[in-house]
């Protein structure tokens, strides 16, 4: 029987979060403070004619159950 192959490529491409829900109760939860706030900046493209538009959201992560989160490495991606 052969190992776990060797990951391959970039860290980003061979790990995956498997979650479950148990219970209904989600393991991450997310919550938003106000809305997202659309800042105009006339000011940065100005000499080109140009308008930027920046996004700002606040939000805060946490992890209410870890027991419900696993860490998969090592997956081999499948050409493609």
């Amino acid at each position: 029987m052969r190992g776990p192959a060797a990951p391959s490529g970039t860290p980003e491409a061979t790990q995956a979060l498997l979650t479950t829900t148990a219970g209904g109760v989600a393991p991450i939860f997310i919550g938003a403070w106000g809305a997202v706030d659309m800042i105009r900046d006339p000011f940065s493209d100005a000499q080109s004619g140009g308008l930027r538009i920046t996004a700002l959201a606040t939000m805060d992560v946490t992890v209410a159950r870890p027991a419900q989160l696993e860490l998969l490495t090592g997956l081999e991606l499948a050409a493609a």
